[in-house]
């Protein structure tokens, strides 16, 4: 039974390098210099280092799963507006390479996206340091402010706070809330997505499958369950405030070339609650993979956020309950590891995506009171009552 997996990894070889030979002849590429080679990158889709006679590049094969999806095309539509939109304000983004005016293309079926070849690389989460955050508070202040530029009160949108420290928060606070309302007014609330994802159900098919997942999940079924019930609870609350948001700009998704950096996987942009966004890359970028939050690099990425004119929420609390994302991610590799249908390295992920996630949620829930004591000095306080 051995030689199986062998023959099966031949085969795939050459559908590839098939492939690869008609995406460089369908876009004009020039010939291959060397073989395609795998770039280490994202859990949903794969990466290639092209280099041909033409240039260098990256290209970005998308997952066939996700585009069997009805929603798929229009989805990747939409945030290719909003590339072009953050390409024209000069955020460093890294975006795809248009070919007769179309960002995405197909060969036999495979959608891909084709990018310049950019050197630099990702961060590990240990190198971060205080200026990597305060570099990144200041690029999601500038995607957010994109989007807020579509309204009529764009001159009032940027924030006015000048002061960094906690000690300054009566004087910036009064000017978050002013501003904020003014956004308030430009987009009507749209209808929050409850969660309803069935536990039990994945805890008994993984029972057959995989014995010591689905001990994992039983083990932490209560707080699956609590996590998801406040999470529905919580997204009720969210602002109404929408505007242009990366959705994923975590240590992965920007390359860095000493100081200097783009931002990558740019189809997750949509247009989005900024005040969860802010929340979830505060985590990210200040320990939170590690289950360990830095303070100093949590307040160095906020305080640069809100100098950059970022509006900052009223109430935190409401958006660490919301961040559900992790769960929905723990539902997606769960059914990565069910699928019968799937390759191997799909399901490989899946396996060890599920126990990573599973700690997130356990480290999300028990952080809690700490990561909100973080965030207190930079809450936006509602304007005071006025009285007559």
């Amino acid at each position: 039974m051995r030689p199986l997996p062998v023959k099966r990894s031949i085969r795939e070889g050459k559908v590839m390098e098939a492939l690869f030979e008609k995406i460089r002849y369908q876009l004009g590429l020039g010939a291959f210099l060397s073989p395609p080679v795998p770039v280490s990158g994202g859990l949903l889709h794969r990466m290639y280092d092209l280099h041909t006679s033409g240039g260098r590049y990256a290209l970005k094969l998308l997952n066939p799963a996700i585009m069997a999806g009805k929603a798929a095309r229009e989805n990747y539509a939409g945030a290719e507006e909003l590339e072009r939109r953050l390409e024209e304000k000069s955020v460093p983004v890294l975006g795809a390479i248009a070919f007769g005016g179309e960002k995405m293309q197909e060969t036999d079926g495979q959608f891909y996206y084709l990018f310049p070849w950019y050197k630099g690389r990702a961060l590990k989460p240990e190198e971060i340091s205080e200026s990597h955050c305060r570099t990144v508070g200041r690029l999601l202040a500038a995607i957010h402010a994109a989007g807020y530029e579509d309204g009529p009160n764009r001159s009032s949108i940027r924030g006015r706070e000048t002061a960094s420290s906690p000690g300054h928060q009566d004087q910036s606070d009064r000017s978050c809330a002013c501003d904020q309302q003014a956004v308030k007014q430009e987009e009507p609330s749209s209808p929050a997505q409850n969660i309803s994802i069935p536990w039990d159900t994945y805890i008994e098919r993984l029972e057959g499958v995989h014995r010591d997942l689905s001990l994992l999940l039983a083990h932490n079924r209560a707080l699956l369950y609590e996590s998801q019930a406040k999470g529905n609870q919580a997204i009720g609350k969210f602002s109404s405030l929408r505007t242009i948001c990366h959705n994923d700009l975590d240590y992965k998704n920007i390359l860095w070339n000493g100081s200097s950096c783009r931002i990558i996987d740019l189809e997750c942009l949509s247009r989005s609650s900024p005040f969860a966004e802010l929340f979830e890359t505060a985590l990210y970028w200040s320990g939170y993979e590690q289950d360990c939050i830095d303070p100093r690099l949590m307040e160095d990425f906020l305080s640069a956020y809100r100098q950059e004119g970022g509006l900052l929420p009223e109430d935190w609390e409401v958006y660490y309950d919301g961040c559900c994302g992790r769960l929905e991610w723990l539902q997606y590799n769960i059914q990565r590891v069910l699928d019968e249908n799937i390759d191997s390295r799909e399901r490989e992920i899946g396996l060890q995506e599920i126990p990573k996630t599973v700690a997130h949620i356990v480290c999300h829930d028990q952080s809690r009171d700490a990561i909100l004591r973080c965030l207190e000095p930079f809450t936006c306080l509602p304007e005071p009552t006025r009285y007559r």
